[in-house]
């Protein structure tokens, strides 16, 4: 029997005369039936750290400790399953490598909540017996936990020798990791956009078999300011904070949640597919965000910022990428080191402050399991809908309205055409732009120790359908059981 899933969304009028009115309906359908996507990895959540931040600060003390309050609770709230280490310090020849201490901490961290690590180790002035030792050290203690070694960042911004010898350093590196690390697997380039470079590194290493996952960067929407040569020509911190201009943060957020972003993401797309044609070789978004540069306030950490991470995970995720790492953490890395404004959270006495990308991230590990299913809806509408086949007798939609701060809400209506729905749950992820906490999520804030009481909501059902509310800016997982 055929079954099709129909998410109609209705104008809908309350009792109340004084009820605002819907937008014009909608419909949107997946066929359950229909060729399933690609699976949702376990560790397709994940964040990105600089490799700066593993180090003790002034007081002797490290960002990843064993018994540090709420981290781990934090990300496991998250459901973040994948860290990445790297970043811009990785090659800053200012910034000590890390050591056995540091390597522990940030491993022990992994372990604690189930989660993978790709660590990379300096290509810029790096030597093959630092690589062979940071390998052997993870192998003798972590190696479980190790998903693949990267070896730089980011190549094609290093001094144009560099580049020219890229492949022939990566693969010195290469070579003495394995040394340490016997049947290591390893990833690449860890470099924005560009296809000449994607193409190149499959091609000569994918016939090794150690290279298994092509990684890419993408800021989605540029940088946060105008003049970023300015700043990065800065000495210090304060030199650039005083010079750097930044973008209007009303037409940014606009931008987070307008249509044209999956131009930006498809055209990336294109280039790893390109790239990996006729090999085994996978993609991952190693290091991703919002704006580069720190990321932009009241853009980068605002309510829209969550959306976006809830979209944006799902869409990458159905056009077949194993994950997306968030890059994350208190401050950004290299010599110029701002404020973290594109954060998932940033420290707060002890503990945190959780920003709405997290709240985002959350939403999407919480219904995001089992096989993408394909959905089609008018591409005119404000409204993101991405449905995931749970198990033989539940699934999964993840629906993001998209419309401005001042629009009218969106009544939805979800209907399983040829089979009756049995029960249904919601999670609704709300947004309070000027409010404290800016995002709740099944009608709870995550706490600043990472604990959250948020819960799954029963909707009752009408002549078998289900019917929610969606103001601006907020999204709604939604579970249903079917025979």
């Amino acid at each position: 029997m055929r079954i099709t899933l129909l998410l109609s969304l209705v104008v809908f009028f309350s009792a109340n005369p004084m009820a605002t009115p819907g937008l014009a309906a909608v419909e949107v359908s997946c066929d359950v039936h229909a060729p399933s996507g690609p699976t949702v990895r376990a560790d397709a959540v994940g964040l990105s750290y600089e490799t700066s931040i593993l180090l003790p600060n002034a007081q002797g003390t490290r960002y990843f400790r064993p018994g540090r309050p709420g981290l781990t609770t934090l990300l496991q709230t998250m459901g973040v399953r994948s860290l990445r280490i790297g970043g811009n310090s990785v090659d800053e020849a200012s910034i000590p490598l890390p050591g056995p201490d540091d390597i522990d901490a940030v491993f022990t961290s992994a372990k604690a909540i189930g989660a993978t690590v790709i660590w990379s180790v300096r290509l810029q002035d790096g030597k093959p017996e630092d690589a062979e030792r940071q390998a052997k050290h993870i192998y003798d203690h972590h190696r479980a936990s190790l998903a693949q070694f990267a070896i730089g960042n980011e190549p094609y911004y290093y001094e144009k020798q560099l580049a020219a010898d890229y492949l022939p350093r990566w693969t010195a590196l290469r070579d003495a990791i394995l040394r340490g690390f016997p049947g290591a697997t390893f990833c690449g380039p860890d470099q924005n956009p560009d296809t000449r470079l994607y193409r190149e590194v499959v091609q000569a290493l994918a016939p090794t078999g150690s290279f298994t996952v092509l990684s890419a960067h993408l800021y989605s929407f540029g940088c946060s300011y105008t003049n970023p040569k300015d700043g990065q020509k800065a000495k210090d911190r304060d030199e650039a904070k005083a010079v750097l201009k930044p973008r209007d943060p009303v037409a940014a957020r606009k931008a987070m949640l307008a249509p044209e972003a999956y131009k930006n993401y498809q055209a990336l797309l294109n280039r790893c597919l390109a790239a990996t044609k006729g090999t085994n070789i996978a993609f991952r978004l190693t290091e991703t965000n919002s704006y580069w540069f720190s990321g932009l306030q009241g853009a980068s950490d605002s309510v829209e910022s969550g959306l976006w991470a809830a979209d944006y995970l799902a869409w990458w995720t159905l056009n077949g990428a194993q994950g997306v790492n968030f890059h994350t953490g208190d401050r950004t890395g290299g010599h110029i080191n701002l404020p973290c404004r594109y954060a998932a959270f940033v420290a707060a006495g002890e503990g945190f402050e959780v920003r709405p990308l997290a709240y985002g991230m959350t939403l999407f590990s919480q219904v995001a399991q089992g096989t993408c299913l394909p959905v089609t809806l008018d591409p005119k509408a404000p409204l993101s809908a991405y449905a995931f086949r749970r198990d033989a007798n539940s699934l999964g939609l993840l629906i993001i309205n998209r419309s401005d701060r001042d629009a009218a809400p969106q009544d939805v209506t979800l209907r399983v055409a040829g089979a009756n729905v049995t029960a249904a749950q919601n999670l609704l992820l709300e947004s309070r732009p000027e409010g404290t906490p800016a995002m709740t999520l099944g009608g709870q804030a995550i706490g600043a120790d990472g604990t959250w009481t948020g819960t799954w909501a029963d909707q009752p059902l009408q002549d078998g359908a289900v019917t929610l509310r969606l103001q601006p800016l907020s999204a709604a997982a939604v579970r249903l059981t079917i025979p």
